[in-house]
Parts: structure tokens; C-alpha cells; sequence
């Protein structure tokens, strides 16, 4: 009977594609010659979400149920310098007494410019600063917390003076800031970026139902006057993979990756930024890789702090090459 065929043949995942049936059976259509596979492999390859569509549609391996990467201390551990290291050479980003020391540990012919990343909170501002090189490694300078109150004046006391210098003994000042305008101070952000442009930049990530293959595009937002600024969207999703899987998971001291490039810590980096970083995971759903939280209660600010660093470095590097 039919009850008895779905008793003992019930699809075990009925909302996932599990067909399996290999392309490589039958190359009787145009669009399956060897030619085109080969072709799709190779335009697969560096890209996860193409090479499951791949491995899948052409070569019949079905989806995972679930897939997860967490990312643990032992990731976070290794872009720490280890003591003797000369490229980069291991550095404390705050002194004996506390004080941020404001070191850039590479010399100043290396250094490209110095960004600042803020995520927006009710009531505070999580901040962090790194000094961008030239090959586009990067290096923790500074981390903490600042009031949000209107206007927010701390925030940019802090952009006008604070100063950080190579080990070469030159000091440079915060060359970009990138503000994330989500969430309840919508309208203070924006009237901050309007006011300090184009030194900060308004972000707001889009996570769900992204109808664009662009990772940042820009939007047209109006302040409460009225008045009329260009703020960033970017693809949630697609820099949480870029930060957690290719800088961080996949992170190798002796192969430089431009397009993920090293993300290094100093040696006094504490335990709160480090388990912010951990938050966040890659999962399998609705046929589709995505990342979120591990919990519902967890906290990833610095880890939105750190992807809009990687945000804003691929805008500044455009910027440079449309300049050239």
C-alpha cells in the first residue's frame, strides 16, 4: 500500500535537494559537454557556494544536512605572532599602566592607512582600530567602548585626536572611519556621517532575501532635515564567510591570500574581543549556506566591527584603482 511504501521508503530530508544522479552519466545535451563541466569546475573553485551548486547539480553529491564551522581560540591564537617573529614582530597594544600605546609594529613604507570600524548599540559604541598594510595584512591597534549619546562627541574627540605611530617613529591620524547606522540611532548616525564626511562612512548590512549579486552597493537615505546622503549596504552573508572561514578558519602563516589576507592580533588582546569573534557560524538551511549566531543570546560586536574593516578595505583599494 502506499502507507506501507512511505513507512519503509520515507525521504529522510524533505526539504533538501538530495538527488543523486551524476552529470557525468550523460553528456547527451549541449550545456553537459566536457568542455562546459570543466569550465564550471574551474569558475567553482575559491568560491564554496559555487562548488556545493557544483558538486551537487554535475556530480550528484547530495547536501548536507547541516554543516558548521565554529571558529575556536585555536584560530584566533595563530594571529597572535608567536615571540621572535619578525613579520610582524609580536607588540602590546596597551602599556604597563593600561594606556593604549598607539604602535603600529611595521615601518611606515609599509603601511597604507589607518581604519576604524563602530558598531552601533543603544547605548554605547563598539569601536576597533588597525593599521592597514600595503599588501593588506592588518594589525589590532585599539578596542573598546564609547558613549552613544547624540552627536556622539567622544567618537569623534577620538577621530580628531587620537594618533597611532610606526616603529619608525612617523604618526598618522585615523584616515577612514565606517559606521554601522542599524538599529535604534538611526537618524544621530546619519546626521554624524553628514556632518563628518567623507572621514565616516554610514554602513548598514542586508542579510535576507539580498536581490543583487553586488557585496556593496551604495543606497540614498535621507536625514530628519531632509537632507539627502549615499550610506553603504553590504551583503551580510558573503562578508561573514570572507572574515570567519577565509581570514580567520583558513588562516596560513606561510601563503599570502589577497583576497584574505592576515588579520593579526597584538599579545594583550583580551579575552572579550576574542569570544566575540567566536559567535558566529556557517549552517546549512533552506538550501542555502548561511551564517549565524551560535545562540540567540550571543554577542559578535567586534566581530561586525572586524567585517566592516574588510568592508571598508575593499571600498578603499577600489577607490585607488579607479584613481590610477
Amino acid at each position: 500500500s502506499k502507507r506501507k511504501a512511505k513507512e519503509l521508503y520515507a525521504m529522510p530530508h524533505p526539504d533538501r535537494w538530495s538527488a543523486h544522479f551524476s552529470a557525468l552519466t550523460d553528456l547527451a545535451f549541449d550545456s553537459l559537454t566536457w568542455g562546459n563541466i570543466v569550465l564550471r569546475f574551474l569558475d567553482a573553485q575559491n568560491d564554496p557556494v559555487k562548488l556545493r551548486a557544483f558538486n551537487n547539480e554535475i556530480l550528484g553529491i547530495p547536501e548536507p544536512t547541516v554543516r558548521t564551522n565554529d571558529t575556536t581560540f585555536d584560530h584566533l591564537r595563530r594571529l597572535i605572532p608567536a615571540a621572535g617573529s619578525n613579520d610582524p614582530p609580536p607588540w602590546n597594544y596597551k602599556d604597563e599602566h593600561g594606556e593604549v600605546t598607539g604602535l603600529i609594529p611595521i615601518l611606515s613604507t609599509q603601511v597604507a592607512y589607518i581604519g576604524m570600524t563602530v558598531d552601533n548599540q543603544k547605548d554605547t559604541l563598539k569601536y576597533r582600530v588597525r593599521a592597514v598594510g600595503k599588501d593588506g595584512r592588518s594589525y589590532l591597534l585599539d578596542y573598546g567602548i564609547l558613549p552613544a549619546t547624540p552627536h556622539f562627541p567622544e567618537l569623534r574627540a577620538y577621530l580628531d585626536t587620537q594618533r597611532f605611530t610606526t616603529v619608525d617613529g612617523i604618526s598618522s591620524a585615523i584616515f577612514r572611519c565606517y559606521m554601522d547606522i542599524q538599529g535604534t540611532r538611526w537618524f544621530d548616525s546619519i546626521d554624524y556621517c553628514l556632518a563628518d564626511y567623507p572621514r565616516t562612512q554610514g554602513v548598514a548590512g542586508s542579510k535576507e532575501n539580498v536581490q543583487t549579486t553586488d557585496r556593496v552597493w551604495p543606497v540614498k537615505v535621507n536625514s530628519k532635515s531632509g537632507q539627502g546622503i549615499y550610506i553603504l549596504y553590504f551583503d551580510s552573508n558573503f562578508w561573514e564567510g570572507r572574515l570567519y572561514r577565509d581570514v580567520i578558519q583558513h588562516y596560513d602563516p606561510k601563503r599570502h591570500r589577497a583576497y584574505a589576507p592576515a588579520m593579526y592580533l597584538p599579545r594583550d588582546v583580551g579575552d572579550d574581543y576574542l569570544q566575540e569573534l567566536m559567535q558566529m557560524r556557517e549552517v546549512w538551511k533552506h538550501r542555502r549556506m548561511i551564517w549565524e549566531k551560535v545562540s540567540t543570546t550571543a554577542v559578535n560586536d567586534y566581530g561586525d566591527c572586524e567585517k566592516i574593516g574588510l568592508i571598508m578595505d575593499w571600498c578603499v583599494r577600489q577607490a585607488k584603482e579607479q584613481a590610477a
